[in-house]
């Protein structure tokens, strides 16, 4: 077969505008401009939606709140002064960093068993196990805060269980009941980045201490817990800075006997108290930051080069203290031939993953309960709940808003970062782990942040309260998870395959439509379905951008909750928990969300 028949050629190619632009790849292609170009868009967006507004509220907290809703421009320390001579505030902000220590510590011990058995077990149900990571990460913050509202609630099911044995005791507005619900709320991001780190480990090495005599406990403790460290450090910092930028479980479980500084920035900006609002937001976000850059000056001082080797040796020549107790403690025998290890890992596991569902699990059961009073379990089931959402004009609205601006801010997504996923996955340029690590901006400045700058910066725009403005602000957080979706995807993609076509007559635009573009079309669309879901879900930034013609399914949540929970909102959540779930399955059907996500396993 003439490779013509195969890769047919465009005649005058040169005179149309397919000729053109192939002219203009196979200019750039092999220049150092490549990347650059590609990238050169979605670096444009997050210089003018995420670092232009951010320098802007830092501006606007060096200013003078005159009266409601104006400024004066000036260059004043006023503010800050103002919060740091406030008792509340510095109280509020001591309480915080205090809850985001507790619930960093927590959740990263609670995670840690669950990725460690789902990539160590072997078991055929791995996928389905990161699966049900994900979805609750999916479903929002506002829905599962609203489920453990319910669930510990003076009728939820934890006072259930407790009057059994005539005990009653509320978590609600308690510390230990806030972080309870950060934890759980925190848990998918954690395991996500454990997992990918033990993913990356040698499993030679580990294979090596087994061979070496070393029972499961020596070969944890002397092997993968040192190799997993940077990842356990990677997650606790990135935990950190979203407990201290919560809002939604911080309003709904903790306010106000237990206050966090989310929201008390959105109370003082809905004062507007812009000013006094912006300085809040960069007290916050300097601590989070001081923390992410003592992190990178840690690793990057760790010494390795010419003391590595030296540490190492003498490492060989000390006996770990705990060994002993190591080896009296060997999990690797069965009793009664059952292997204690995999069974304690199991009982962890089904720990961890029901209480990093009940909450969802919960939300669902309510919304099916024929009383405003919740029982568990109900009395009989009913739909009533959901005749009454789907006959309400105003949660219809905010269905179809929430879709519109979703559905816009994952095509601005991904129109942005599959180029910009492309480029770092086939160059190598200067600059390309500045622009790599860049993608996570978005996600390691604290959301109830990135709100207010949207706020102030969009509103100049006159974009606010508008689908347009609420796909732009809310597209540049699906970002990140676009980027590294797809990254994940590319790296899996057998290169020679786009050679063997080049070597059959293709050119590069044929080459990548019909041959790299088939390859990818599962992370694309994969990274489209989570960057809606994470879009149509997300409150903290949606609350800032709403307008009273759009307004979003999660903050008309938030709204109907300071009336008190019922049975409606339950029943909204479990819409949303439904087109979670049908997303995720539907992807990991046809497409393989897991593989398409990095998990392929060990």
């Amino acid at each position: 077969m003439s490779t013509e028949s195969i890769f047919s050629q465009t005649k005058d190619a040169g005179n149309t505008l397919y000729g053109r632009f192939l002219s203009f790849i196979q200019k750039y292609k092999e220049t150092e401009y490549a990347p650059y170009i590609l990238a050169g868009p979605y670096l444009g967006y997050l210089i003018f939606i995420f670092a232009i507004p951010v320098g802007y509220l830092l501006l606007i907290s060096f200013y003078t709140n005159v009266s409601f809703g104006t400024m004066e421009p000036a260059f004043t320390f006023n503010n800050y002064v103002e919060f740091f001579s406030n008792s509340t505030y510095v109280d509020v902000l001591v309480n915080t960093v205090e809850i985001s220590i507790i619930s960093t510590i927590f959740t990263v011990a609670v995670s840690f068993p669950v990725a460690y058995f789902i990539v160590f077990s072997g078991s055929r149900y791995s996928v389905y196990l990161i699966l049900l990571v994900i979805a609750p990460m999916l479903v929002g913050n506002v829905v599962r805060a609203f489920g453990w509202w319910t669930v510990m609630g003076d009728s939820g099911l934890i006072n259930q269980f407790l009057g059994i044995f005539g005990v009653q005791q509320t978590f609600l507005q308690t510390k230990p009941g806030l972080i309870i619900a950060i934890s759980s709320v925190l848990m998918p991001f954690v395991i996500l980045i454990l997992m990918s780190v033990l993913f990356t480990l040698d499993s030679d090495v580990i294979s090596a201490a087994n061979n070496l005599g070393g029972n499961h406990l020596q070969t944890f403790f002397y092997v993968t817990f040192p190799l997993a460290l940077p990842g356990i450090f990677a997650s606790s910092i990135l935990c950190f800075v979203l407990t201290m930028g919560t809002f939604a479980t911080a309003v709904f479980i903790g306010m106000p006997e237990i206050p966090m500084i989310g929201p008390y920035i959105y109370i003082t900006a809905n004062q507007s108290n812009w000013p006094l609002a912006a300085a809040m937001s960069f007290v916050l976000l300097i601590i989070s930051l001081s923390l992410v850059l003592l992190y990178g000056y840690l690793v990057n001082s760790d010494p390795g080069g010419s003391t590595s080797s030296v540490e190492t040796n003498r490492g060989r020549g000390k006996k770990f203290y705990l060994s002993g107790v190591l080896n009296k403690l060997d999990f690797g025998h069965t009793i009664a031939g059952v292997s204690l290890p995999k069974t304690i890992m199991k009982g962890i596991l089904g720990i961890s993953l029901l209480y990093l569902l009940i909450p969802v699990i919960f939300a669902i059961q309510i919304s099916f309960n024929p009383s405003t009073v919740y029982a568990f379990p109900p009395e009989y089931l009913t739909l009533k709940w959901y005749e009454y959402v789907l006959s309400r004009p105003a949660w219809i609205s905010s269905f179809i808003t929430s879709f519109q601006y979703s559905i816009l801010a994952s095509v601005l997504a991904i129109g942005l970062s599959a180029p910009t996923a492309y480029a770092l996955d086939r160059f190598s340029f200067r600059g390309k782990q500045v622009l790599r690590a860049g993608t996570f901006l978005p996600l390691m400045v604290p959301q109830i942040i990135l709100g207010l700058a949207l706020l102030l910066f969009l509103n100049e725009l006159r974009l606010i309260g508008s689908i347009l403005g609420l796909s732009i602000g809310l597209g540049i957080v699906a970002t990140p998870y676009a980027v590294q979706t797809m990254l994940a995807t590319m790296h899996n993609f057998d290169n020679t395959v786009e050679e063997a076509a080049k070597n059959l007559g293709a050119d590069e635009i044929q080459t990548f439509v019909r041959i790299t573009l088939p390859g990818i079309l599962p992370g694309i669309l994969t990274a489209a379905i989570l960057t809606f879901i994470v879009t149509y879900s997300n409150l903290t930034i949606a609350i800032f951008l709403q307008g009273p013609e759009n307004t979003p399914i999660p903050t008309r949540i938030y709204a109907q909750m300071q009336y008190g929970a019922s049975p409606s909102i339950a029943a909204v959540a479990t819409i949303n928990i439904i087109i979670v779930i049908v997303a995720v399955v539907l992807v990991e059907r046809f497409f393989g969300a897991a593989d398409a996500l990095g998990f392929t396993g060990n």
